[in-house]
């Protein structure tokens, strides 16, 4: 926070966690749904489980990465603070996050295709996670428990990122690191596409 001033520190970190509960939300009550009203063996051809599941996250990654852009554009472009790094690195590691998110939402809800406990999942998972970011207490002070809530968030890999971009210009491989541990959690998409496969079949 190098200009000593409370927006940029508190906004630049409290507009990504609202986006990231925006984003399991919207995930899970689009996919319950389509699964209340019966109608997943019409959308999801059972030859075909992987297209039509990320056919129709689509709309929503869209959707989504464009209110993220909106929101770095306006800090660092409208607003008059300084953004020293690549613009690039920042939404390649807010895809990232977007995916990380919709994977696990999606692994909350095919659980047992519940759309309320995957909601309260998904509350449980996203909403504290603005106090284990890091921002306002740092990691390093952070017992057992809160450092592994930390590093279980896309969120606290993605502003490490944006952080470091905007404030240090830091280079793709001094982020590399955090891009890395973003990409692990694409991992759960392999588990949601077999058990979505699972539930048609």
């Amino acid at each position: 926070n190098s200009y000593l001033n409370y927006f940029l520190f508190l906004v630049s970190a409290i507009v990504p966690t609202l986006w990231q509960i925006l984003i399991s939300v919207s995930i899970v009550f689009g996919f319950g749904k389509t699964f209340k009203e019966k109608k997943e063996n019409l959308f999801f051809e059972k030859t075909n489980i992987i297209s039509a599941t990320i056919g129709k996250t689509l709309p929503y990654t869209i959707v989504f990465m464009l209110w993220g852009s909106f929101f770095i554009f306006y800090m660092y472009v409208y607003e008059p603070w300084s953004f020293k790094g690549s613009f690039s690195i920042v939404f390649l590691a807010m895809l990232l996050t977007l995916l990380a998110y919709e994977g696990v939402a999606l692994l909350f809800f095919t659980l047992n295709f519940h759309t309320t406990r995957a909601l309260s999942l998904t509350a449980l998972y996203t909403a504290p996670a603005f106090a284990f970011l890091g921002i306002t207490f740092p990691v390093s002070s952070m017992g057992e428990f809160a450092t592994f809530w930390h590093n279980i968030l896309p969120i606290s890999h993605y502003l490490k990122i944006q952080i470091a971009e905007a404030s240090y210009g830091s280079s793709i491989e001094a982020v590399l690191p955090h891009l890395k541990n973003l990409s692990l959690f694409l991992i759960v998409w392999a588990v949601v596409f077999l058990k979505i496969k699972r539930k048609i079949v």
